[in-house]
């Protein structure tokens, strides 16, 4: 029997973030099925439709609906909940499937050539110095006579 410690594990690399824990996309997709289902039934409980008679004779009642502003407002809110949480799991299970590094080698980029010439090239002249163009004279403003 040996007594020798296991090794401990190796940290991430560099750009390499750890995985959440697999409960917590069935918490996330639980909590935006949940946000979901209630907006529809918060959104059920704040209309009301009352039939009203019609004035014409022979003509079928007439439908008035009635929405409480309140219930809208918390429908709405637990749609967006809902859809926040709709997204953040679809995102998660995205990058969990391509396990693709999010944060580009800055390095690489540093390494590269710049795609365009230095500004002191042919391309870009040196600007004149300050005060040598015509427009660059001050003037005393002009004033209405009269």
């Amino acid at each position: 029997m040996s007594t020798a410690a296991a090794p401990a594990p190796a940290a991430p690399a560099a750009g390499v973030t750890r995985r959440p824990h697999p409960g917590w996309s069935i918490a996330v997709g639980a909590g935006a099925v949940a946000g979901l289902v209630g907006s529809v039934l918060l959104y059920r409980h704040a209309v009301r439709i009352d039939r009203q008679p019609s004035p014409a004779a022979g003509a079928p009642d007439v439908a008035v609906p009635h929405y409480a502003t309140p219930w809208v407002l918390a429908a709405a809110g637990a749609a967006l909940v809902g859809l926040l949480l709709a997204v953040t799991l679809v995102t998660a299970l995205v990058r969990r499937r391509t396990d693709a590094v999010l944060v580009p080698d800055v390095s690489v980029l540093a390494a590269a050539p710049h795609p365009y010439p230095a500004p002191d090239g042919p391309e870009f002249p040196a600007p004149a110095a300050v005060g040598t163009h015509p427009d660059d004279v001050w003037r005393p403003p002009v004033q209405a006579t009269g």
